[in-house]
C-alpha cells in the first residue's frame, strides 16, 4: 500500500551527498596524502568510525586518532586541527537548487509537496530516497 499525500506527515532528508555534493577528488586527496592511503582505502577508513563521530560517542581527536593507527601514521595538532576543518569543508557543497526546492515546499499543498519532491529527487545524480513518515 502506497501512502497518499494527507498521509505524509514529513519529508526527511539525508545530508552527505544528499543536500550536499560529494566531496571532490582534491578534497579527498588533501587528506589521503597525510595518511598515504590510496581512494578507496581512504573512504573504508572514513567510515570505519563515522558512526560513532556522527553521533558523538567520539570526538573529532579520537575519530582522527583511530584514522592515524589504522595507517600507522602519526599526526600532530596543527595536522588535527586541519583535518577538523577540511572534515567540515568537503560537506560544505550544498545542492542549493535541492535547498530551495525544499525550503518552497512548505508553500505547496500536500499533494503538490508530494510530486515535487517526488520529481526532485528523480532528476538529482546522486543517493536519495523518500520516506513516508505515517
Amino acid at each position: 500500500m502506497h501512502p497518499t499525500p494527507n498521509d505524509i506527515h514529513a519529508i526527511i532528508l539525508d545530508y552527505g551527498m544528499v543536500l550536499c555534493r560529494r566531496p571532490s577528488l582534491e578534497e579527498i586527496n588533501r587528506i589521503a596524502q597525510i595518511f598515504r592511503v590510496d581512494h578507496p582505502t581512504f573512504w573504508q577508513l572514513y567510515e570505519k568510525n563515522r558512526g560513532a563521530y556522527d553521533k558523538n560517542d567520539i570526538g573529532g581527536k579520537e575519530y582522527w586518532d583511530r584514522f592515524a593507527s589504522d595507517t600507522n601514521t602519526h599526526i600532530d595538532d596543527d595536522t588535527l586541527e586541519r583535518l577538523l576543518r577540511w572534515d567540515i569543508e568537503i560537506w560544505g557543497h550544498l545542492e542549493e537548487a535541492l535547498l530551495d526546492t525544499v525550503a518552497a515546499s512548505s508553500r505547496f499543498s500536500n499533494g503538490s509537496t508530494l510530486e515535487l519532491a517526488s520529481e526532485v529527487f528523480r532528476s538529482y545524480p546522486f543517493e536519495c530516497r523518500m520516506v513516508a513518515v505515517v
